[in-house]
């Protein structure tokens, strides 16, 4: 892709030194540097992850409006956010420098969250991921006989619970989304998982990452405290998160199963072996056994 000369002639955007990034799973990005300082982040999607892309541009501006930044799209010359390109669909959103978060900022994740949720709860996308994302009937469960009997409980357990609070979910909100910014602001980037959704979901995605329930206490915690959106929901977290286990699962498996390698080297060793581990982190949160048992 010659993503300079993208830059140049739809963005106006010249001079730009482009450097591979490929930190996100199903897409290609690069950082973008003018006059030796890093500004931007361009993502490309192919055409089958293009709604998602749309959606996300659409759900970041959303969420910007809570007052945190969440590195806006920019305008194209012609005023589109998205570009159809090669296939696909290019974005390109302000670069935020700051530091990810780690587990000892659990607490400010979870006020983090819940300021964003009080900006997109009840909000729709006119497209993105369809929630749950799961497909159990799928072929690409077909050698996991026992994981899918567990996504299929996962899902009906979410589905028998009270209505839920619904908005715009960021999706995937691991520490690394969450940028500490000059000044102690805090940032949420790449929305490119943008979908409608309990908000409970993103407790949850965050609980996950953050090591479970327990650990995540002090998000938990934060979260209520700054009165989110999904405060009510809380006692049903552990059904939730079972869920998000399920879609990691479900995720993984399809990538195994179709070599789904975009936004990886070009042997894909390393790849796998990070989703051999996600299939095994996922096999022991929802069956208490590790692959191969």
């Amino acid at each position: 892709m010659d993503l300079p000369g993208i830059l140049r002639d739809r963005y106006g955007i010249t001079h730009a030194d482009v450097e591979p990034h490929d930190a996100g799973m199903s897409s290609r990005t690069w950082w973008v540097s003018v006059d030796d300082a890093r500004c931007y982040v361009a993502t490309w999607v192919a055409d089958g992850a293009v709604g998602s892309l749309a959606a996300g541009v659409q759900a970041a501006a959303i969420a910007e409006h809570s007052g945190v930044a969440t590195g806006a799209a920019v305008q194209a010359l012609g005023g589109d956010r998205v570009l159809l390109v090669e296939g696909g669909s290019l974005v390109l959103v302000h670069h935020l420098d700051g530091l990810p978060m780690g587990d000892h900022d659990s607490a400010l994740v979870g006020r983090t969250l819940a300021r964003v949720h009080h900006a997109t709860v009840g909000h729709e996308l006119a497209l993105g991921l369809r929630w749950p994302s799961v497909e159990p009937d799928g072929p690409h469960l077909a050698s996991y006989p026992d994981l899918r009997g567990a996504v299929v409980e996962a899902v009906d357990a979410v589905r028998s619970l009270p209505r839920l609070v619904h908005g715009i979910a960021h999706g995937d909100p691991a520490p690394e989304a969450f940028l500490r910014l000059p000044g102690h602001e805090v940032a949420l980037v790449d929305w490119t998982g943008a979908l409608v959704a309990p908000l409970l979901y993103d407790v949850a995605s965050a609980a996950m990452y953050l090591g479970g329930l327990d650990a995540a206490e002090p998000m938990l915690t934060a979260y209520a405290a700054g009165e989110g959106p999904a405060t009510p929901d809380l006692p049903h977290a552990a059904t939730m998160l079972r869920l998000r286990w399920a879609v990691q699962a479900d995720c993984v498996a399809r990538r195994l199963a179709t070599r789904d390698l975009t936004g990886t080297d070009d042997t894909g060793d390393t790849d796998d072996a990070d989703d051999a581990r996600g299939l095994d982190d996922a096999r022991r949160h929802l069956l208490g056994v590790r692959d191969g048992a």
